[in-house]
């Protein structure tokens, strides 16, 4: 019986000796500096998932250039022919960014008819018997952002300044509104970086978020028909561009000095 009391007491002792090591024994240099460096990393962990989040939270979002629906013209002399539009009005933009002017509208100019911006386009060959073309094909909007209501441009635009340019894979014709429409797919290029600017988003937005569609008249209803007198009408509709909004300084400091300090802290424990 006595050796069996020693033998289930010495876990016990065990137990007792490393709780009494624990909280009344003193650590050991290496031990304090162990502990000394916890709060350390912790503070430098934060400050890197903090930058992170802050680098990381620049989403993407859009800028909605508004077609007027009023004249231009749609032209396709049918079979496996181009689409060409020229002349497109486009009369203003709304900020969708999340900046001090969200959801504001400003008014843009150029030389077309009326004072607005010319959008135009060019698509590759068509389809024949449908109102198909996707071989892609490039399209261009001219033209500035007033400064208040002036009639001038912003600094550093002209009425000739190439607002938007792009390419894009696909167009289609589709039920819009209360008629038929141009529909866009695959749409990326760059906005001019003045504008950008202006708006405060990168230079280069994406497909397949961005997307134009714009309501037509003059359209025939026989699909892969030719016609000349296509016409954007009331309500019109949108050129909508997504692009990564500008990261802020702050947040870009703020991300790289994190970095900087993980690299420290990494760099002292391999050579320490």
């Amino acid at each position: 019986m006595p050796k069996q009391l020693i033998h289930l007491g010495e876990p016990v002792r065990g137990l007792v000796g490393k709780y009494l090591k624990a909280h009344y024994s003193t650590p050991t240099a290496e031990e304090e500096g162990t502990e000394m460096q916890r709060p350390i990393l912790v503070l430098l962990f934060s400050v890197f998932f903090t930058s992170l989040c802050a680098f990381g939270s620049e989403t993407a979002t859009d800028t909605v250039w508004q077609i007027a629906g009023v004249g231009g013209s749609y032209s396709y002399a049918g079979g496996a022919s181009d689409l060409i539009a020229s002349g497109i009005a486009i009369d203003s933009v709304v900020d969708a960014n999340e900046s001090s002017s969200f959801g504001s509208t400003f008014t843009v100019i150029g030389t077309n008819t009326g004072g607005t911006a010319n959008l135009s386009f060019t698509t590759g060959a068509g389809t024949a018997g449908q109102y198909s073309w996707t071989s892609g094909g490039t399209l261009t909007l001219t033209g500035c952002i007033e400064n208040g209501s002036s009639g001038a441009c912003i600094a550093g635009e002209t009425l000739s300044t190439v607002l938007v340019s792009d390419e894009f894979t696909s167009v289609g014709i589709v039920p819009i509104g209360g008629g038929n429409g141009f529909e866009f797919g695959g749409l990326e290029g760059t906005l001019d970086p003045v504008a950008a600017a202006f708006l405060n988003v990168n230079q280069t937005f994406t497909s397949p978020a961005s997307q134009m569609d714009d309501e037509v008249a003059g359209v025939p209803s026989i699909a892969g028909s030719s016609f000349s007198t296509g016409v954007s009408t009331t309500p019109g509709g949108n050129l909508d561009l997504y692009a990564a909004i500008a990261p802020e300084p702050g947040s870009t400091i703020l991300f790289g000095t994190g970095l900087l300090c993980i690299a420290f802290v990494i760099r002292k424990r391999l050579f320490a």
